[in-house]
């Protein structure tokens, strides 16, 4: 089975799929239109976020797992599993690592394994480069924060030491960064954007080699402390990218602030950045408010309109009666209708707990501001 040609979209789309790097157009028709992925990266957006800890939200949690595992265990069960299977055990492992559930993680990196040889083992030939690259990466963040051996064990060869497949990957960094070099004409950001990549690609990856002079002693520190540099390396990209701006500046901001969101999220761990976080998404929504949208690709909307949506599952009750209809708003006024309402209606039907049913008015809101703008 060659799980390139079962997915939605062509091979190379497939590695323009990188959170937090773009998630704009390839990834949102995945992630809303099938019901696996959907169920679990709605559980990747909430997975830290305060009120979900709470005992009375842990019904909707599991529904929300028990969803998961029932459309996986459908497609295996009827033999039509494909990309989207995969992906989702796949997030399903990330899931419970970051939960500390080291039994539960180690189970679906096992059915993953299996799922893996049925299709011909993690080959680069047979399995699309996204998969193999999202597969490595959650085996070794689990083995980090379980303190667990890897149960691929060639992981690191094969993500890391293929010079092709890393080739490529920075390829997709760089073709994103010069996307912003010429709408910003920021030569800093090219300049900064591939260290702050590879640190994070030798962090994730626990590659003792360190690829800049700067970080020459990084090893010897701890893993929270690491991050800290991380973050202030962004925070550096940042700054430098909006001193030699001289086209969009709050494009920049959107962009670098959302990056950072998304590390915040998935690398630092949301309870340990919460008065950050806040503060870059007011930010972003202040950057989405203020923008030029004529001079803005289409695709940003999309991207930032995602970002709205897992910052405000992410934040909350309170931060979303500030926050998020006024940024659905912004953005989906920028947008296509059709594709704003759709986001809503799909993300809406799944939030059931009774604490959102009550917030069902702020995705009407954004869908009316939609219409509003557009002169509907």
């Amino acid at each position: 089975m060659n799980l390139v040609a079962n997915g939605p979209e062509d091979a190379s789309t497939w590695h323009k799929v990188r959170i937090p790097i773009n998630p704009a157009r390839a990834y949102l028709p995945i992630a809303i239109g099938n019901p696996a992925l959907l169920h679990v990266t709605l559980l990747h957006a909430a997975m830290n976020s305060p009120f979900l800890r709470d005992p009375k939200f842990q019904t909707a949690l599991n529904y929300h797992k028990w969803k998961s595992i029932e459309a996986v265990n459908e497609s295996i069960r009827k033999s039509t599993f494909d990309t989207f299977t995969i992906a989702t055990v796949a997030l399903l492992a990330l899931l419970e690592s970051a939960d500390g559930s080291e039994i539960a993680c180690r189970a679906h990196m096992t059915g993953l394994r299996a799922l893996a040889t049925h299709v011909g083992e993690l080959d680069i030939d047979t399995l699309n480069p996204l998969l193999r690259q999202t597969i490595g990466w959650i085996d070794v963040a689990g083995a980090m924060t379980l303190q667990s051996p890897l149960l691929f064990t060639n992981t690191s060869d094969f993500i890391w030491n293929d010079v092709s497949f890393q080739t490529k990957m920075m390829v997709q960094v760089k073709h994103i960064v010069a996307k912003l070099y010429l709408i910003t004409g920021s030569r800093a950001l090219s300049e900064s954007s591939g260290n702050i990549f590879q640190h994070l690609k030798w962090l994730s990856n626990g590659i003792s080699r360190i690829p800049t002079s700067d970080v020459a002693g990084l090893e010897k520190l701890d893993f929270h402390t690491r991050l800290d540099h991380i973050e202030r390396q962004c925070i550096e990209l940042r700054n430098r990218a909006l001193e030699s701006a001289n086209g969009n500046v709050d494009l920049i901001i959107a962009f670098s602030n959302a990056s950072l969101i998304y590390i915040c999220l998935i690398v630092r761990g949301y309870q340990r950045r919460l008065g950050m976080f806040e503060v870059l998404s007011q930010r972003t929504r202040n950057a989405i408010e203020s923008m030029d949208w004529l001079m803005v690709d289409d695709t940003i909307p999309e991207m930032l309109l995602w970002i709205t949506m897992v910052t405000s599952l992410a934040l909350g009750e309170g931060a979303q009666k500030r926050w998020f209809s006024k940024s659905v708003k912004s953005v989906g006024g920028s947008m296509r209708l059709s594709t704003a309402t759709e986001i809503a209606e799909k993300v809406k039907s799944f939030l059931w707990v009774e604490n959102f049913v009550s917030r069902e008015g702020l995705w009407q809101d954004g869908v009316d501001g939609c219409i509003e703008m557009e002169g509907i």
